[in-house]
């Protein structure tokens, strides 16, 4: 069975992240602050400008540990990978539905299916007592078939990603904010009319996040007790699997 990883999220903007070893080490200055051990990361994600060294980057991408890099804010600014590889035969197969509405509404409409039964779930739940995965598989992530073409979005990651955002997202943040974990004041209101989290509350919902992946619900399907972090890969992976065997028939 698939281990559940941790991410590690630089928050701290003087943060510099190098390679020891088989060790990521977390430098301020000429100062090793701490060290995580390389085999139990899945991810690493900066919130920071100062990175992280070639060697560290190299380690990551050899051992399947992706590397993002985002503003103080949350913007999406890069990420870092290794070398590509798969099927053209598959990526074309994938172009070619793409370009067929019906082929295209085979596909969009059980993802419809899927987030209509979780937004169903979720609502249920409380009085019963509830991209990357795509390019692994070797198909081009920017070409969708529910979300359409569009120059710069990820529309296939989003496409798997749908119907799992009424249990996985829209719940976790409703969650924060009828707790009380999130309040007004953890928000930054501008006169732009942009909104933004402040960096403590940034904090906040990133320890809240990684606590919400270790908690061990009941796979619908499956039947098996699986921790949150793990029933991305296990739903997106039968779909991506679905697409292949459509693709390849």
């Amino acid at each position: 069975m698939r281990q559940l990883l941790n991410t590690l999220f630089v928050t701290s903007e003087d943060i510099y992240l190098s390679l020891d070893g088989e060790n990521v080490a977390a430098n301020r200055e000429k100062e090793v602050l701490a060290r995580y051990p390389l085999h139990t990361l899945s991810g690493i994600i900066f919130f920071a400008y100062p990175g992280a060294s070639p060697a560290l980057m190299e380690a990551c991408a050899r051992r399947g540990v992706f590397l993002a890099f985002r503003t103080p804010r949350g913007k999406f600014l890069a990420r870092a990978c290794g070398e590509a590889n798969g099927s053209v035969l598959l990526r074309r197969e994938q172009y070619r539905w793409a370009g067929d509405p019906a082929q295209s509404c085979r596909a969009a409409r059980s993802m419809v299916f899927g987030k209509l039964y979780n937004a169903y779930w979720s609502i249920e739940r409380p009085r019963l007592d509830h991209g990357l995965r795509a390019e692994d598989a070797r198909l081009d992530s920017y070409m969708g078939f529910l979300h359409r073409d569009c120059p710069g979005r990820s529309s296939l990651a989003l496409d798997l990603m749908e119907e799992l955002r009424p249990c996985m997202a829209d719940r976790f943040v409703l969650t924060l904010v009828n707790n009380r974990v999130l309040k007004q004041a953890d928000f930054d209101f501008r006169e732009s009319g942009g909104v933004y989290l402040t960096d403590e509350a940034r904090r906040a919902f990133l320890q809240r996040r990684q606590e919400r992946k270790r908690e061990t619900p009941t796979h619908p399907f499956l039947g098996e007790i699986i921790p949150w972090g793990l029933l991305t890969p296990s739903v997106t992976y039968p779909s991506i699997w679905s697409l292949e065997m459509r693709f390849n028939t």
